[in-house]
């Protein structure tokens, strides 16, 4: 929640964020489908291994603290000491009437796994919470799970569809958009071509990035005109494009 109240005030449009189900089918935020135990603690003490999210009710899962001990791969985190993984609820009231989207996606293990959860059942439990808070319209959903965005499609339209691509280069972005409705495509940063972006842009699809902190790749994406960036680093982000002469 610290990390999305300083996105916000950074002045993003958008806030990106993972949605996990629970044992007990609560909505949970995070990145990962397990507990990192790198990250996180219980009762003051390291968590010895990595545990499955959708194996622990949301009152177990709020016992771990995973803002206290700084991710490895983030120097220059700001620790958030007793920060617990947010129910879904948290967000939504954090993003509702503001001017900011939310772009959800859905994280489920893969079908054999005991800790599946089936793409009508996560859906529906996401739908119940948006039309709670009634934030449809400020919701983007994504997923490399496509079923879940023709779920969405069906129950609640007014949500935007985003789909996320594996991280090689398609022959073919526009088709599988249109065959679910999708308003926009994820294309990893380190494959995306200008043919890309304007083969999208005439088909009225909008183009976002993987995630990179690199401001040469973000100097690069601007150039080829995509609509949005995704980055660990939005104030730095922010900056950027303030400081960049308009194209």
């Amino acid at each position: 929640m610290a990390a999305f109240r300083h996105a916000i005030q950074a002045g993003v449009t958008v806030i990106e964020a993972d949605a996990i189900a629970t044992k007990d089918d609560r909505v949970i935020i995070n990145h990962d489908l397990n507990i990192d135990s790198a990250i996180c603690s219980l009762d003051g003490k390291p968590v010895a291994k990595d545990i499955p999210i959708r194996s622990l009710t949301f009152a177990e899962l709020q016992r771990y603290d995973c803002g206290s001990t700084r991710n490895p791969a983030f120097p220059r985190q700001v620790l958030a000491p007793g920060a617990r993984m947010p129910a879904l609820e948290e967000v939504l009231e954090l993003v509702q009437g503001q001017n900011v989207q939310l772009m959800l996606e859905t994280k489920m293990d893969r079908d054999a796994s005991p800790t599946f959860v089936n793409p009508e059942h996560i859906v529906a439990l996401i739908d119940r919470q948006l039309r709670r808070y009634g934030v449809s319209k400020q919701i983007i959903l994504q997923s490399f799970d496509h079923r879940t965005l023709a779920v969405m499609h069906r129950i609640n339209p007014d949500v935007t569809l985003c789909l996320l691509n594996p991280a090689k280069h398609l022959d073919n972005y526009v088709d599988p958009s249109r065959a679910l409705g999708g308003a926009i495509q994820f294309v990893n940063f380190r494959v995306i071509e200008p043919g890309d972006v304007k083969t999208l842009h005439g088909a009225g699809i909008r183009v976002f990035s993987g995630t990179t902190n690199d401001r040469q790749e973000w100097k690069r994406l601007t150039a080829l005109g995509v609509d949005g960036i995704l980055t660990d680093d939005p104030a730095g982000l922010q900056e950027f494009l303030k400081a960049k002469p308009a194209i």
